[in-house]
């Protein structure tokens, strides 16, 4: 979902005494609280008692912590109804903070925490379809978000500006986390349907779209098996894995994916997690190990040989670097991350003709890659081809005018060319967009002194 598109808000009427009555009813109902937050997909997903006596609260949160379902009464005893004035003020409470979220959400209708509070308010009032709507714009605001972060991202990267770039990865982790509770709480609705199929589908989404934060490439692993079947017992564990990794509960994701490989040995994605986790942790032996066994079940995967070349990279195995990154860009010429760490470790070893014969293709399949052109323009520049270079430098900033790196390479590119006036104009950008980057402030006393030398523009 784009910046401009609108989020559907769910329109709930005020409530009515009727509809105290009918509220009241539900809550005093003993079966409902089991029913409501029971998930067999999810082990125990344990939540706030929902129909206890209201405490004052403000409209900036919604009460979530640890409590377990509780267990059924013996047939022999009898289920208290809580009082008539708790059950009421209690419904009370709850549409007065739903207003006042509702507020909030028309001050800042991006922020999709606001919309998952907003989703569990409805669910305790038993109202699904107002819940599935919040949890679903909370999903959409996710995914614009983390759009939006990744471009921030790699701008920030490539300009060298790796604090703020660690700044955006922060923001990125937080929208995972309501990325995977929004998509959490929609299985649980449909699994309350008992639309199982859609609690499958569900499950297999959050795997998809939460694959920005999990890995190297900002690609996640397939849900790839050599029969090509995930059963629902392993899309429980593989969502128990991940939901304890995005808690930052590391050990205990590790131990669920190692669970999951030893109950599907077929299974390519707990490996390539626990090789993520371990490259993090810069454990690269153990990722690469990981990541093989991953390559071997999942011989199509682009991403898993992409993480292994840069592993083996680090390990200063740079043969088997190259050809892993070349899997990569054979198995997915569109890899952006794969054409540019394969050009780059080519260029490193000297072979800048290589480079740009797989940046040239790369280009070609993802026309829209800033990077691709700015490397590009920097190896035909070293080679000495700078009209070309100039023009590719042109392609990267008409797709991102903000990229320092390319206002610097035309810069030089034209300096190169005797055109001194247009090279102080892209070194100077570069300069404000990127003030750490001294080497344009040399650049640009070199382009006046020449300038001023030779009379020239």
């Amino acid at each position: 979902m784009t910046s401009s598109q609108s989020v559907i808000q769910p329109r709930r009427a005020p409530i009515r005494p009727g509809a105290l009555i009918l509220a009241f009813a539900i809550a005093v109902c003993a079966a409902i609280p089991v029913w409501l937050w029971q998930s067999g997909l999810f082990g125990t997903l344990e939540v706030d008692k929902l129909f206890s006596k209201p405490k004052p609260t403000s409209s900036s949160s919604v009460p979530v912590s640890k409590a377990v379902i509780p267990p059924a009464e013996p047939e022999t005893r009898s289920v208290k109804s809580p009082p008539v004035s708790d059950s009421v003020a209690w419904v009370n409470a709850l549409d007065n903070a739903s207003k006042d979220l509702s507020a909030q959400i028309e001050r800042s209708p991006r922020d999709p925490s606001l919309q998952n509070r907003q989703g569990l308010i409805y669910l305790s009032l038993g109202d699904l379809a107002g819940s599935e709507q919040c949890f679903s714009n909370a999903v959409n605001l996710c995914r614009s978000g983390l759009s939006d972060c990744a471009t921030r991202m790699e701008r920030q990267r490539s300009a060298g500006n790796m604090q703020d770039a660690s700044r955006e990865l922060l923001v990125a982790s937080q929208l995972t986390v309501e990325l995977s509770a929004a998509h959490s709480h929609l299985a649980r609705i449909f699994e309350q349907k008992g639309d199982r199929q859609r609690v499958l589908a569900e499950l297999e989404q959050l795997n998809r779209d939460s694959s920005f934060f999990s890995g190297f490439a900002l690609g996640g692993g397939r849900l790839q098996t050599t029969d090509g079947r995930l059963s629902p017992l392993e899309a429980q564990s593989l969502a128990r894995a991940e939901t304890l990794l995005r808690s930052d509960q590391v050990g205990e994701a590790v131990a669920e994916f190692k669970r999951l490989a030893t109950m599907n040995p077929k299974l390519a994605i707990p490996h390539e997690r626990i090789g993520i986790i371990s490259a993090m942790a810069n454990d690269l032996p153990t990722a690469v190990q990981e990541w093989e066994i991953a390559a071997h079940i999942d011989p199509g995967s682009a991403s898993v040989q992409n993480n292994l070349g840069l592993a083996y990279q680090q390990l200063d195995r740079s043969d088997d670097a190259r050809q892993a990154f070349q899997r990569a860009v054979d198995l997915d010429p569109a890899s952006e991350e794969a054409s540019l760490n394969l050009s780059n470790l080519l260029s490193t070893d000297g072979d800048v003709d290589g480079a740009m014969r797989v940046l040239t293709v790369a280009t070609e399949k993802v026309p829209g890659s800033a990077r691709a052109h700015n490397n590009l323009g920097s190896l035909q520049s070293l080679a000495g081809n700078y009209q070309e270079a100039i023009s590719s430098y042109h392609k990267a900033l008409s797709i991102d005018p903000d990229m320092a790196s390319a206002h610097y390479g035309m810069g030089v590119a034209l300096l190169k060319t005797h055109c001194y006036l247009p090279a102080i104009k892209q070194l100077k950008q570069a300069l404000a967009l990127n003030p750490k980057m001294q080497e344009a402030q040399t650049r640009i006393e070199e382009a006046y002194r020449l300038a001023g030398r030779n009379g020239r523009s």
